[in-house]
């Protein structure tokens, strides 16, 4: 079951990186436009990018976790 719930914590990691990532791009992108009127200027910019840089640092963390319950895991069977 931990080996099932590691590979779950690295799928998720990956998928909740990806997000923010893919977000993180999007709002770079629609704020750069010159028909997007400053959408996203001073304090709202500067939060939702912290907001996606976090969200990768949450992905990544989880993919750790998993990854270092998978050595564990795997270290712990009895040869």
């Amino acid at each position: 079951m931990t080996k099932v719930l590691s590979v779950l914590s690295i799928v998720l990691g990956a998928v909740g990186a990806g997000v923010a990532i893919t977000y993180g791009y999007i709002l770079g992108v629609v704020a750069d436009r010159p028909e997007s009127d400053g959408a996203f200027q001073g304090v709202e910019l500067e939060t939702l990018t912290l907001t996606a840089i976090l969200g990768v640092l949450a992905g990544v963390a989880l993919m750790v976790i998993g990854l270092v319950s998978l050595l564990i895991v795997r270290n712990k069977r009895p040869s």
